[in-house]
């Protein structure tokens, strides 16, 4: 047997190495048996999965899927809704705090200051927090991660500017280890011995932009961490870069396109009737139709005949025609549907979101597929949106505001329902069984319970002041509709 060659040998020499040697093998063997994606055989033969680390898998890949992924923003169109509708649903138009506790005098000053610094913040377009906040998760969607830069600036409401930065303003080339050991720079990440982030190599200008000073492309500035938020959906331990979500949906989103692109030149060419008559002399036309001379590269000239519609001609003696039989659809339909299926389960959306095709949808299955995708929405918003992005400038508000330690809750986007009965009579009955509160239903559409309160008040003073009398009011009507007796004073 060929099998343990170098054990046998050197038994007599190391009977124990060579006897743990075996032992080691025929576990091996007998785990790999258990499993069969394990076993190499000949339909793992060309699978190859090494054994890297987060970091050592995304960074030589990360350029490349970035301007692959931007390049299908531009020119795909399903690239492109996706770009769209992801951040729409993430956060909208802007997801805006709500405190919790404290005092009202107290809670009123840390929402002013917030609202002053979301207004003024944008260095750059002055659109304002809630539009960085649509830009920063395109961003993360489009290239995988996005850099939010805070500048202090006394002159501005929050004394803070803060500039939505793509992730190739990161040295990726800029790798090294302390003499000490105190810490590493790994991709423009500067680490320390705990692995905590310290700070960030950032690139003066943008490497890809041809406009702004040559010489100070290649400058790179030192930015404490404190000053720089870093956002992406981390899905392993040890991950410092984020991915370009549609990294899974690439090939497909590429292959659709070219298979579009093939379909719609075969439609021209089905389109394209060609007639060919077949003469028993050499006749330079048949008179057909209308008569062009086209001369080939050799010299050899050749009669084009055009048949225009409606024509009516009769042939020569001799002539017969044959018309051009193009090839008819080959299941566009089919493939199309199960290509964007896949592509949807890359991009975590919903394949009647995407496509707003709901030919074969139901309210079931809209809300059974609605239900999935809130999941996801859940665990972005408050795994990587909140902690990465919105805590983090909270804080910092505050901490300048002169109210720091201010708790808050985040309004993010209302979620639409698919039957609106239905949803809101099954959330009645949950507030009244007492399986969630009026100020949680409230919040889950994004609004704070006690401004929404203090609204309904202020109508309800002005309806009674005016005389009117609506069936929205429970105190003043019957489930019927019909108007109660006036209330009396007091009551």
């Amino acid at each position: 047997m060929a099998r343990f060659l170098l054990e046998r040998a050197l038994m007599p020499l190391a009977p124990g190495w060579a006897l743990r040697r075996i032992g080691a093998h025929v576990q091996a063997e007998a785990f790999l048996r258990a499993y069969d994606a394990a076993k190499p055989s000949r339909a793992t033969k060309s699978w190859r999965a090494p054994s890297t680390s987060a970091r050592t898998e995304d960074a030589p890949a990360l350029r490349t899927l970035r301007d692959r992924s931007r390049d299908l923003g531009r020119n795909n169109p399903w690239a492109k809704t996706a770009l769209l509708k992801l951040p729409a649903h993430i956060v909208g138009t802007g997801v805006v705090p709500r405190t919790v506790d404290g005092a009202e005098r107290t809670r009123n000053r840390a929402l002013s200051a917030w609202r002053g610094f979301a207004e003024e913040c944008d260095a750059e377009s002055d659109l304002g927090h809630e539009a960085q906040q649509a830009l920063a998760i395109r961003t993360v969607v489009e290239s995988g991660e996005a850099l939010v830069l805070w500048d202090v600036d006394r002159r501005r409401a929050g004394g803070w500017a803060t500039r939505v930065l793509e992730p190739d303003y990161l040295d990726e080339r800029f790798n090294e280890v302390s003499r000490n050991g105190s810490g590493r720079i790994i991709g423009g990440i500067e680490l320390s011995a705990r692995g905590e982030r310290v700070a960030y190599h950032l690139f003066r200008e943008h490497p890809g932009d041809m406009y702004p000073m040559l010489n100070r492309l290649s400058e790179r500035v030192r930015v404490p961490a404190e000053f720089v938020d870093h956002i992406f959906h981390k899905v392993r331990p040890g991950q410092l870069r984020g991915i370009p979500w549609m990294a899974a949906s690439m090939l497909g989103l590429r292959d659709m396109s070219d298979y579009i692109e093939a379909e719609r030149w075969r439609k021209k060419i089905t389109a394209a009737l060609a007639a060919f008559v077949t003469t028993q002399g050499t006749p330079a036309t048949s008179g057909l139709g209308a008569v062009r001379t086209e001369t080939s590269a050799t010299g050899e000239q050749r009669g084009i005949e055009k048949i225009a519609p409606g024509t009516i001609k009769r042939l020569l003696p001799g002539e017969s025609v044959t018309f051009s039989s193009p090839p008819a659809d080959q299941g566009l339909d089919a493939y199309l549907r199960w290509e964007l299926y896949a592509i949807c389960a890359g991009l975590g959306l919903p394949y009647a979101e995407l496509t707003g095709d709901l030919s074969n949808a139901n309210y079931s299955s809209m809300r059974a597929g609605k239900l999935e995708f809130w999941n996801l929405l859940d665990a972005w918003q408050w795994l990587m949106v909140e902690p990465m992005l919105l805590k983090r400038a909270w804080r910092r508000v505050q901490a300048t505001s002169g109210v720091p330690g201010m708790a808050c809750e985040w309004g993010f986007p209302k979620r639409h329902w698919v039957d609106p009965v239905k949803d809101v009579t099954a959330e009645i009955r949950a507030i009244r069984a007492g399986l969630t509160s009026s100020p949680e239903a409230i919040g889950s559409r994004g609004y704070d319970w006690r401004r929404t309160l203090a609204e309904q008040a202020e109508y309800k003073a002005a309806a009674d002041a005016a005389g009117l009398v609506l069936d929205t009011d429970p105190a003043r009507t019957a489930l019927s509709g019909a108007a109660n007796a006036e209330p009396t004073p007091g009551n």
